[in-house]
């Protein structure tokens, strides 16, 4: 089944899933970063306080991830993406009213909880309960919506700071999400799903306690964060990388356009690979493009590696966010996929939070011995993510 088949067969469905995606962009880095100029002069702070600021309101998010994103299994999504709906709006009109930076930090935390943890979760588990042959397409689909929102929000976000202050502007988003996405909602979700009884409550509780305690699924699992954790410490020390290989800065928005590209044509390839051959054989390969990449940033002095090393780290990251949902949806069911993939992504703000501050002194004085570390570690998890899956039966006992 084509794109187009599987939209017009299912387009409550797959726009339910795209939407989500989609409005995650407000609590996203990229979104964040365009409002950093006029934080600083209002709150009166440097470039270190507010990284500080934005890594504490992170960590934060990911710990209250933790808690909240297994209920997605324990309550119909459409009730639960309708409760995080007003969460998300009442955080962005919270952090309009900031005026002192602590309640700025305050309200990006509610921001990074919401749209930047739970809605991608709500999108991601959806599509993966909702689809079961086609499950890889309607994952690719519905995170084209992300990168939907990296297209056309900078330029509108931009526009609109040039005519009104960032206070009025996150007003209107703050109605915007009320309105916009709570209709968007209550019209595309499904409706009569029921909720999951108290004795599948207290599994789920259960499967948690059970998974942590698991060393193959964290194995997995630390597979599935490696490649945005490395992409984290990329983005946030693009300046150390460009003066190891002495390459002008414009080359690496070149390579951020590269990236973008690269993450939405992979996408549209991944999933029809995860349907022909299941996320089982697809996901361990997952890091192979990012592997080429540096291969060639480290062998190849010339500007033009940038563009294709960035391209690369897009595939493996859209190869990722694709296969990964398919496989937790396969090793452990539908009903406990969003258990599964809330602890994934606790794990994964977490090691995106630590991963600048750690690379940075790497970057700078072991450049060549931690790109060489990069690819030693990407071809041990990968390594270790077959041998795992060669046993899955290993999964079955988990969820029992």
């Amino acid at each position: 089944m084509s794109y187009w088949q599987l939209i017009k067969q299912s387009p409550k469905d797959t726009s339910f899933g795209f939407t989500h995606f989609l409005y995650s962009s407000v609590g996203q880095s990229f979104f964040m970063s365009l409002f950093i100029p006029v934080w600083l002069s209002e709150f009166t702070m440097d470039n270190v306080t507010f990284a500080k600021i934005y890594g504490v309101a992170t960590f934060l998010g990911a710990m209250a991830l933790s808690q909240v994103g297994p209920w997605i299994d324990r309550m119909p999504i459409r009730k639960f993406s309708l409760l995080n709906g007003l969460f998300l709006s009442f955080g962005a009109l919270f952090l309009s009213f900031a005026t002192h930076w602590l309640w700025l930090g305050v309200g990006i935390t509610f921001l990074r909880l919401s749209a930047q943890g739970l809605m991608p979760l709500t999108g991601a588990t959806a599509m993966g309960r909702y689809f079961d042959k086609d499950r890889g397409k309607a994952l690719s689909f519905a995170s084209m919506g992300m990168s939907t929102g990296e297209l056309l929000f900078p330029l509108l976000v931009v526009a609109l700071l040039n005519q009104m202050g960032w206070d009025t502007l996150w007003r209107i988003i703050a109605v915007v999400l009320l309105v916009g996405f709570s209709s968007s909602v209550l019209l595309l979700g499904r409706k009569g799903e029921s909720s999951i009884t108290t004795g599948k409550r207290a599994e789920n509780k259960a499967l948690v306690r059970r998974l942590w305690r698991t060393p193959p699924f964290l194995m997995l699992a630390a597979l599935a964060i490696y490649t945005p954790m490395i992409t984290a410490g990329i983005l946030i020390n693009q300046n150390l990388i460009l003066e190891a290989k002495d390459i002008p800065a414009d080359w690496f928005a070149i390579g951020i356009t590269a990236f973008g590209i690269m993450r939405i044509s992979s996408s549209l390839i991944s999933g029809p690979l995860v349907d022909r051959y299941t996320a089982v054989r697809v996901f361990p390969l997952l890091p192979i493009p990012m592997i080429i990449g540096v291969l060639a940033l480290l062998l190849i002095d010339h500007p033009y590696t940038m563009i294709f090393f960035m391209g690369m780290v897009g595939t493996s990251i859209s190869m990722g966010g694709v296969s990964g949902t398919a496989l937790w949806a396969e090793l452990f069911g539908k009903e406990s996929i969003g258990t599964v993939k809330s602890i994934v992504s606790t794990m994964m703000v977490f090691s995106t939070a630590l991963s600048p501050a750690l690379f940075a002194p790497l970057y700078e004085h072991y450049f060549v011995p931690t790109l060489s570390g990069v690819i030693f570690f990407s071809v041990f998890l990968s390594w270790r993510a077959i041998r795992m899956l060669e046993r899955k039966h290993v999964f079955a006992t988990v969820v029992e």
